[in-house]
């Protein structure tokens, strides 16, 4: 069912996309056509050079000639541009790598998201007369209003393409992992919102090249544009490194207990769900995906069947186990990790038992301390005694308002809901 769900809207992407460029396609003006080939070449290969993304997907550089090519050409020529640019690397990807459906799809929103701006373009006053009007503002040619009203269009086509380029992602992006669109949305809008302000201010630069020496400009804006490509795919290496090193600190753990190999990746795995289904995002949402992976690093100093490892099955039961208080203090002398140890110290903590101490446990600890029991119930070491995910759920329930918060619960319910078990909200 999740996968027809997908491949609908897969389809009906491209089948507007086509629409749009059809409709378009009829007022191609053939006086552009050196500049059309020379805009669909660069968008071609801004394509190639993607960055993927740590929470999938992908971003390419692309961004800054297509609006360089709105800004510039008739309408109906920046969207010809934009398909034979896209069209391009679709055929040489989808031979290489054989994802023909996601470089259509692809082709597809590029098209639609360049008609829309566009109009969005036009419809300020913006025209292919407006960057020649930018131009002359260092020689003062113009009164200042006039500068001013030349930027509005440029302006509100770069918010409006930055926003619909986002939205076609996070909804592809929401369907597949069956999560909340507007907190995906959200949280890919403050990850992006930096780098489309450099592909803006590239496209400008395009622009503003092209206008004075023509196709010559290739060469003047490449070298600045694939160092904003290249600064950003540090970052992401950066974070991808940051997160194989908790994830390594992770399986650390585990090793020692063989019946917990997995555990910490799935308790992620579904804190993350819940706490998008609870509207967290961004950063608030990483801490608790590092916290979520660390949650029993203070298992490293308890041996099994040792006098340490019955005082923390008996902290467990009590909401405050050992390996919580040494986890806490490990991660307190890490910079990049002290920010997760309240989490850390607090997720076995017992809430509604007490106002004012169950205030003080953070959303993610309370968000990992059920899904730390949901993934121990549904993966006890003997199948005879294992539940399945309503049967869990159920015994969950049983706990709210003594030992979990009933508004993390309700949002593991719709978050197995999602995911395609038959339960109950």
């Amino acid at each position: 069912m999740k996968k027809n769900k997908i491949n609908l809207v897969k389809f009906l992407i491209i089948f507007l996309g086509l629409i749009f460029f059809f409709v378009f396609l009829s007022e191609f003006s053939f006086k552009y056509l050196g500049e059309t080939l020379f805009f669909a070449l660069c968008i071609g290969i801004a394509e190639y050079y993607n960055v993927l993304l740590s929470q999938g997907g992908s971003i390419s550089v692309a961004a800054a000639p297509i609006m360089a090519a709105i800004f510039i050409l008739p309408l109906p020529n920046a969207v010809a541009a934009t398909f034979f640019g896209f069209l391009g690397m679709a055929i040489y990807k989808g031979i290489r790598f054989k994802s023909v459906k996601n470089e259509l799809v692809s082709l597809a929103q590029g098209v639609i998201i360049v008609c829309l701006t566009g109009l969005v373009f036009r419809f300020f006053g913006g025209s292919e007369e407006t960057i020649n009007l930018v131009s002359t503002i260092r020689r003062l040619e113009i009164p200042p209003k006039e500068v001013l009203l030349a930027f509005i269009p440029i302006l509100s086509s770069f918010v409006f393409y930055f926003l619909v380029d986002i939205s076609f992602s996070q909804l592809l992006f929401s369907f597949e992992k069956g999560t909340p669109f507007i907190y995906a949305w959200l949280g890919a809008v403050g990850l992006l919102g930096q780098i489309y302000i450099a592909f803006f201010a590239s496209s400008l630069l395009i622009s503003l090249l092209f206008h004075s020496v023509s196709y010559w400009s290739i060469f003047l804006f490449v070298l600045p544009l694939f160092v904003v490509r290249y600064s950003f795919k540090l970052y992401m290496g950066i974070k991808e490194t940051y997160w194989d090193t908790i994830k390594a600190l992770a399986k650390a753990v585990e090793v020692q207990d063989k019946k917990r190999m997995g555990h910490a990746e799935r308790v992620a795995d579904y804190a993350i769900s819940i706490a998008r289904e609870m509207g967290v995002y961004g950063d608030d949402l990483e801490t608790l995906g590092l916290a979520s992976y660390l949650h029993d690093i203070g298992k490293v100093g308890i041996e099994e069947d040792t006098l340490d490892s019955a005082l923390d099955l008996s902290g467990v039961l009590q909401g405050e186990p050992l390996h919580a208080k040494i986890g806490a203090e490990i991660l307190e002398q890490v910079e990049y990790l002290k920010h997760a140890s309240d989490i850390v110290l607090k997720h076995h903590a017992l809430f509604g038992q007490d106002k004012e101490k169950s205030a003080d446990i953070p959303l993610a600890a309370r968000i990992i301390g059920v899904a730390t029991y949901f993934d121990e119930l549904v993966n006890i070491e003997k199948p005879e005694s294992r539940l399945n995910p309503t049967q869990a759920l159920a015994k969950v329930k049983k706990e709210q308002s003594f030992r979990f918060d009933p508004k993390v619960v309700r949002a593991l319910t719709r978050s197995l809901k999602r995911r395609g078990y038959a339960v109950t909200v």
